[in-house]
């Protein structure tokens, strides 16, 4: 939900045609976070939610492995000093 939140105004600035003369208001999806989940769940049903989760869990599962490896290893380090 915050993910769309923050790039619901890039969405639409990428899409409107370019014109360098004029400037327009960014359209506003969705006023709140529980107005986000209302339109979320009315478009896409509960497995809307859930976009993006598989790529979410792929990058954070080795960067938390990597921490934690990281930090075993310096604490062994310093209790062997």
């Amino acid at each position: 939900i915050k993910c769309r939140l923050q790039v619901q105004h890039a969405k639409h600035a990428s899409t409107a045609p370019t014109v360098s003369c004029t400037t327009t208001a960014p359209t506003t999806l969705f006023k709140g976070p529980l107005d986000a989940v209302d339109k979320i769940l009315n478009a896409h049903g509960v497995r809307g939610l859930y976009r993006g989760f598989i790529c979410t869990v792929w990058r954070e599962v080795p960067a938390f492995g990597l921490y934690f490896a990281t930090y075993d290893f310096v604490k062994e380090s310093v209790t062997n000093i």
